[in-house]
């Protein structure tokens, strides 16, 4: 069985990342560090070292890897479960992130797009 432990995504700036990760969803930067030229082209195909930062809730880390490389959409997102959608909502709102319903039937889906292009999909933590 595999248990997921961590997602890398490109960010812009470390500013964007802090307000993203620490003011709208409540997770700490736990640390930084830069992957050198070398690790990042033989692991990510991507030239030149990048700045990491680090952001850990005791569930999930999130590596936000500080690139002018665009997040690329398509499909690809990643579903958090939050405390209060509400005011994760009324927060990004406050600090101009994008935010968004989508009826699927009976109820609404919940999404968040981060500064970078990245797409949240958002749940409420039940009770």
């Amino acid at each position: 069985m595999a248990l997921l432990t961590h997602l890398g995504v490109p960010c812009r700036s470390r500013q964007e990342a802090d307000v993203f990760f620490t003011t709208i969803l409540g997770m700490p930067r736990t640390r930084s560090f830069t992957v050198s030229s070398e690790v990042s082209s033989s692991i990510f195909r991507l030239p030149g070292e990048v700045d990491v930062l680090m952001y850990d809730n005791d569930r999930v880390r999130i590596e936000a890897f500080v690139t002018p490389h665009a997040a690329t959409s398509g499909y690809t997102h990643i579903g958090l479960e939050v405390v209060n959608l509400s005011n994760v909502f009324d927060t990004c709102r406050r600090h101009g992130v994008e935010c968004f319903t989508v009826p699927r039937g009976e109820k609404l889906l919940y999404f968040v797009r981060d500064p970078a292009g990245n797409l949240y999909e958002l749940t409420e933590k039940k009770p």
